[in-house]
């Protein structure tokens, strides 16, 4: 697909309609194309070790199980993800997910209701394909550089975005940021504990 196109016509959603669903291999292109790498542009923009990792509540995603995944965007951070989220988490593999998408099963189960009230109660985090909480790793980075530091994390997030939505584009369905919701409760669904890491923006 010519890119262009697809920034010319990149929206952001204001309503989903609840039924919609992709395919197994187009939802890994999406998370595939906002990994880091030396060849992923724009995430080469950015002169710092990523930081931010994807907390996803799948709903309707053809040939894989509804429910908490997590995709760690530095395999690096994966055991202290692990020590961090709830202990009771599978943390296998998705199913048939390529070698290179580091995408982690964590819970089944129905999370529509949930991604919902985590985004401060809107619809739309419900009746999409998937939502995500972006995580930030907070308090090692902000110790490390200082308090400025705090809008480099923000920076990462809105370049995932970015990419989130010329991706959804590119599959023919439509994305949108969601910057309404609960930290706290997000937190809570996926048993965080501890200023390690912090949730800066929903999608």
């Amino acid at each position: 697909l010519a890119l262009r196109h697809i920034i010319h016509q990149r929206r952001s959603a204001v309503a989903l309609d609840g039924h919609t669903g992709i395919t197994r291999d187009a939802f890994y292109q999406i998370l595939l194309k906002a990994l880091p790498g030396s060849r992923q542009v724009p995430f080469t923009t950015l002169p710092w070790r990523p930081a931010v990792d994807l907390l996803l509540f799948v709903h309707r995603v053809a040939d894989l199980a509804p429910g908490l995944y997590g995709l760690v965007r530095d395999p690096a951070r994966r055991e202290a993800l692990e020590e961090a989220l709830d202990r009771s988490f599978a943390w296998t593999r998705a199913e048939g997910c390529p070698a290179s998408l580091p995408l982690y099963f964590l819970k089944a189960g129905d999370t529509r209701r949930v991604s919902q009230q985590t985004s401060c109660d809107q619809g739309i985090a419900a009746d999409g394909v998937f939502a995500l909480a972006m995580l930030a790793e907070y308090r090692v980075p902000l110790e490390a550089f200082g308090p400025w530091f705090y809008r480099r994390l923000h920076w990462e997030t809105g370049v995932i975005g970015q990419v989130l939505y010329l991706e959804a584009e590119a599959s023919g369905i439509r994305a949108t940021g969601i910057g309404c919701f609960f930290d706290d409760l997000t937190h809570q669904a996926f048993g965080l504990a501890g200023d390690r890491f912090q949730v800066l923006y929903h999608f």
